[in-house]
């Protein structure tokens, strides 16, 4: 194993905190209710996760395109969706960081592994990614990081796990990818040919579910999948 790719939004930072954060934000600015912010949030993610599934959605208006439906959803400019995001980017604490994924990318870096980051986005731009990651001093242990609304393209499509290798001259069955969404995470990654990790908060144990594939309860589950492969 060459390099490792991780997901950002629950696996290195916590997608609850910030949404809640958001959430926040948003009645503040848009002066709704906690449950209409809460509701018009939770229903653009399921829209745009299945339209990603599926393959519709325009690689070109990734982040806009959940920007404006957000908007809509919520009888607002969408002005106040950007001010909304840029405020949580600014508000969430420290919290945000996931118990152990500070730990796990310094072992990664320990161990000689190249370290990147594969992210999708939504509602918020990967410059306010970088920003948090670079707030709580995670962005020291990756080498490089990659978004889909600065490559045009988004996981589960093979492009957006075969590009950042690419880059490193780094061959699929050299990498693994680990993150929270089957889907996006795991069964992207496992078409592009790298091993993968799914993070299911759910699991008791380390399980493999594929003849490249695992299932862990969090991040730190990394280091016995990368144990078990170097038998």
């Amino acid at each position: 194993m060459k390099l490792i790719s991780f997901d950002v939004w629950n696996t290195l930072l916590s997608l609850k905190a910030m949404n809640e954060e958001l959430q926040r934000c948003l009645v503040e600015l848009a002066k709704i209710k906690v449950e209409e912010a809460s509701q018009a949030i939770f229903e653009v993610r399921k829209e745009i996760k299945k339209e990603r599934k599926e393959g519709k959605s325009n690689p070109d208006r990734i982040l806009e395109l959940s920007q404006e439906l957000l908007a809509n959803r919520i009888g607002k400019d969408v002005e106040v969706v950007k001010r909304a995001v840029a405020k949580a980017t600014l508000n969430v604490d420290k919290e945000v960081v996931i118990e152990g994924a500070r730990d796990t990318l310094r072992k990664v870096r320990d161990l000689g592994l190249i370290s990147i980051t594969i992210g999708n986005v939504m509602f918020w731009p990967s410059s306010y990614t970088r920003l948090l990651l670079e707030k709580y001093q995670l962005a020291d242990y990756i080498d490089r990081q990659f978004y889909s609304d600065e490559l045009r393209v988004y996981k589960p499509m093979k492009k957006m796990f075969l590009e950042p290798l690419r880059y490193f001259s780094v061959s699929p069955e050299e990498a693994l990818h680990i993150g929270d969404t089957r889907s996006e995470d795991f069964e992207g990654a496992l078409n592009a040919g790298l091993y993968a990790v799914w993070i299911n908060p759910k699991a008791t144990r380390i399980e493999k579910i594929d003849e490249r594939g695992f299932m862990v309860g969090n991040v730190n589950g990394l280091w016995e999948v990368l144990e078990i492969l170097e038998r």
